[in-house]
């Protein structure tokens, strides 16, 4: 589905999209929504708010620690967030190594296990993560760059079923102009993450090319941890989305 027009992002439209594109949520259903504090996560919960007033709302704000202030801008994207929803906790990750660009896969696996965690005790089934029309054109051009073929092609899916909570993406229709729109219009205050942009990782340097005067052919390679390594005769893929990799 090609992205929707950004000033069509209302709280109704956002409800009448997702009951088209995901499964109903009855009345009371617990729901859990992981905000960063950046624009998109940021108007994916006041949306939500909105639009599915029926639901019983928690958010994470994941504390990743991969930056000095990390701690305080959690604190700050709460307070924003009680604005409008009572319910809010903070998840702190205490990084086990120094997070490099080429280790930033393993601190987003490590913040979906700290969500799987927190959804698990809280009784949550299902969360939603605000990942939008951008983040999956990017996904596929990175995956194309990496040789993927139709199957990297497919991009994010829009719902992600782990074994103890199922994460969805109702936001990927939606381009992130319209986030930042709708966020200056309900007056929302959102950081913006240096690491997103950062030219060291694969996502950083697409979308500073993506700016910049020339044109690429190909998109840059992602940065890729030397210390994993994996014989393709040693995965294993799963229709439901999983892969099991055998290292050396």
């Amino acid at each position: 589905m090609p992205p929707r027009d950004p000033s069509s992002l209302t709280a109704e439209a956002f409800r009448v999209a997702v009951s088209a594109s995901l499964p109903p949520l009855a009345p009371g259903t617990a729901l859990g929504l992981a905000v960063s504090g950046g624009p998109d996560s940021l108007a994916l919960a006041h949306l939500t708010a909105a639009a599915f007033p029926d639901l019983r709302l928690r958010v994470a704000v994941v504390d990743h620690g991969l930056r000095p202030d990390s701690a305080a801008e959690a604190i700050a994207v709460r307070q924003r967030l009680t604005a409008f929803l009572p319910d809010v906790d903070i998840l702190t990750w205490k990084p086990p190594f120094a997070v490099t660009a080429g280790r930033l896969e393993k601190a987003r696996l490590a913040r979906f296990a700290l969500l799987t965690d927190w959804a698990r005790a809280q009784g949550i089934l299902r969360a939603w993560l605000g990942h939008h029309a951008d983040d999956q054109a990017e996904t596929i051009a990175l995956r194309r760059a990496r040789g993927t073929g139709a199957f990297g092609a497919r991009g994010m899916a829009r719902r992600r079923v782990d074994p103890d909570v199922i994460f969805e993406r109702p936001l990927l229709d939606w381009p992130k102009q319209g986030l930042v729109d709708y966020c200056r219009a309900q007056g929302l205050s959102f950081v913006l993450d240096p690491t997103n942009s950062d030219p060291r990782t694969g996502r950083g340097l697409l979308r500073q090319q993506a700016t910049a005067p020339a044109t690429v052919s190909r998109p840059p390679e992602p940065s890729v941890d030397p210390s994993v390594r994996a014989s393709a005769r040693g995965v294993v893929t799963d229709p439901m989305g999983y892969a099991w990799c055998r290292s050396d």
